[in-house]
């Protein structure tokens, strides 16, 4: 019996005035909550800096900042309810003069029982007058086509811009870049709209271009010699130097990747005898009738003296 009552004694312990317990629990917790509410408490945010007022005849020529940093001290119950995402500093440019001074940062918005400051509190800003002048566009390219393909050149459309901004930046600018163009995997020319990468405080009349990148095969030359070029005279006409009429260099330029298929038959050698009528002597010069996407560089001798018989009736 006495391990029975112990057990009873043990279970009243939890189970006795379990409603006063319970409300004992929750005003301690809730005392707890109060206690740690009133406590004082930072916070740091990082806020967008929000430049106002500019003068009209100025630009800003140093870079300023596009953040700071607002740091809140108060009571941790009055903290929780700053909205950081509200907040921004202001840099208010009404007053100001050209050349460099130093100007103090407001908050856009004070939250109530709250102390604050900003970090940096004043910031320093350069004031200059603007210029205008007409630069280059310089596309930008990286990457390389596919092998056996180069690009040779670019173009922009505008080739040049109008910039306006600070003497200082604007005096040493002669160009403005282009967004990167890649010409990985390219073989043929491109052609695309890009954006221009302009630089800080500085405005530009147009925000997009056209640019070309020319794209061509890498080039080579073939040579071929000895070839005997077609020579149609008719049957009234015959040739008394036929056997000296052998053109001994050919060299033609083209892709390098179909060089090495190019045959002499596919170059197709004749001379010009429009003008060869009758029996006697005349000048003739060598055509040359390539495939497409080659080019002749050199045929010799480019030209020949034929001497031309009548074929005698029996």
């Amino acid at each position: 019996m006495s391990g029975a009552n112990a057990s009873m004694r043990r279970k009243n312990i939890f189970t006795d005035n379990i409603v006063a317990k319970v409300i004992s629990l929750v005003l301690a917790v809730l005392v707890s909550l109060y206690v740690a509410s009133q406590e004082d408490e930072n916070r740091e945010y990082e806020i967008p800096l929000r430049i106002m007022n500019v003068p009209q005849d100025l630009m800003i020529a140093a870079p300023t900042p596009k953040e700071v940093t607002v740091i809140v001290k108060g009571k941790k119950n009055k903290i929780t309810m700053v909205n950081p995402k509200v907040l921004e500093a202001n840099l208010d440019l009404t007053k100001s003069a050209e050349g460099k001074a130093m100007y103090k940062l407001t908050l856009n918005q004070e939250p109530q029982d709250i102390k604050w400051s900003l970090k940096p509190s004043v910031v320093e800003v350069v004031l200059e007058r603007p210029a205008t002048k007409m630069v280059r566009v310089a596309p930008v390219i990286s990457g390389s086509p596919v092998p056996g393909y180069t690009a040779v050149s670019n173009a922009a459309e505008p080739a040049l811009v109008e910039v306006t901004g600070p003497v200082s930046i604007v005096g040493d600018m002669d160009s403005v870049a282009t967004e990167t163009i890649s010409l990985d995997k390219m073989k043929d020319t491109v052609v695309t709209e890009t954006a221009l990468v302009g630089r800080e405080n500085v405005l530009l009349t147009v925000q997009k271009v056209r640019v070309r990148v020319f794209i061509t095969a890498d080039m080579g030359t073939n040579e071929f010699r000895d070839i005997i070029p077609a020579i149609d005279i008719g049957k009234r006409l015959t040739l008394a130097n036929r056997n000296a009429i052998v053109v001994k260099r050919l060299v033609v330029q083209g892709p390098k990747d179909r060089l090495a298929e190019l045959t002499a038959k596919q170059c197709v050698v004749s001379l010009n005898v429009k003008d060869v009528t009758k029996a006697g002597t005349f000048k003739a010069n060598v055509d040359v009738l390539l495939p497409q996407g080659f080019e002749l560089v050199l045929v010799e001798p480019a030209s020949f003296e034929l001497h031309v018989n009548a074929v005698v009736k029996k």
